[in-house]
């Protein structure tokens, strides 16, 4: 099936395209029975024809579809169309935090801001036994009211089921990647506190722990590289800040990537206001 604006598929009109990749599409598209503006997740005509892209689209919509929270993307239905299933949810207008990380450093406090709704959406995930494994700042959404969406669950992965890692190949961004995602082991909730701690790094200071001009070398950076300090970079990240970030970069998740997160001071009382319980007993 082909995918046009002005289409209408199902109770469904095309509107325009908001992303294409290498195997699936975004388009926003209005239901003709609500007039509600909507985003509908495609998988591109010929990818859905590989068992392994199929799969992983229908794990997506049933992890994302258990998902219940404010500053994840909603779902709200998904049906099928001939050979396609089609995902339909919440259409977020903003921009990616990518996006806003192109006219540099953000702020301390809209980072502590961003930082404590995607750990409260992250909580709500691992809490359910969901690990996101791609976790990086086009997959984060800002609304114009500074409200951050975390996006795309499509390689996101349930405690327990090994399938979509068998072949041992690493899957997800490598720039974001943590050292145990990188060698292809078993992951929990604390590798996507390692991304997310890279994140925060590069909107604090405008620029990721780890640049290399190739995948090897970017590998080995995760593996063994310690990280510059934020606070070299920008005199203004309190040491309290810079000590807290690097701590969610350890190596060795067992031993010094487990947080202590607290809503109990106010912003400016606290050396990193994280949010709620994101931390690995």
């Amino acid at each position: 099936m082909t995918f046009e604006i002005g289409q209408i598929i199902g109770d469904y009109q095309i509107l325009d395209i908001l992303g294409r990749g290498g195997m699936g599409a975004v388009y926003k598209v209005r239901n003709l029975l609500t007039a509600r503006e909507e985003a509908m997740k495609v998988v591109l005509p010929g990818a859905e024809a590989t068992g392994e892209i199929a799969d992983r689209f229908l794990r997506e919509i049933r992890i994302q579809a258990s998902l219940q929270h404010p500053h994840i993307a909603a779902i709200r239905t998904a049906f099928r169309s001939g050979e396609n299933v089609l995902l339909i949810m919440e259409l977020i207008e903003g921009a990616g935090l990518d996006v806003k990380l192109r006219n540099g450093a953000l702020p301390l406090g809209e980072t502590f801001r961003i930082t404590d709704d995607i750990l409260s959406a992250l909580s709500h995930a691992h809490a359910r036994g969901i690990v996101h494994r791609d976790i990086k700042p086009s997959n984060i959404i800002v609304t114009p009211r500074g409200a951050p969406k975390l996006m795309d669950f499509g390689i996101a992965t349930v405690a327990g089921d090994t399938r979509i890692t068998r072949s041992g190949i690493a899957v997800g961004s490598l720039a974001y990647m943590s050292p145990e995602q990188a060698m292809s082991k078993p992951l929990d909730d604390r590798s996507d506190i390692y991304s997310l701690g890279i994140t925060v790094y590069e909107a604090l200071t405008g620029r990721r722990p780890f640049e290399s001009g190739s995948e090897y070398a970017m590998m080995n950076a995760h593996l063994h590289q310690t990280p510059v300090s934020p606070g070299a970079i920008v005199p203004w990240v309190p040491p309290s800040v810079c000590a807290v970030i690097l701590k969610s970069l350890a190596k060795a998740p067992e031993k010094s990537r487990d947080l202590e997160i607290s809503h109990s001071a106010p912003l400016e009382a606290t050396p990193w206001h994280l949010g709620p319980r994101c931390q690995k007993q």
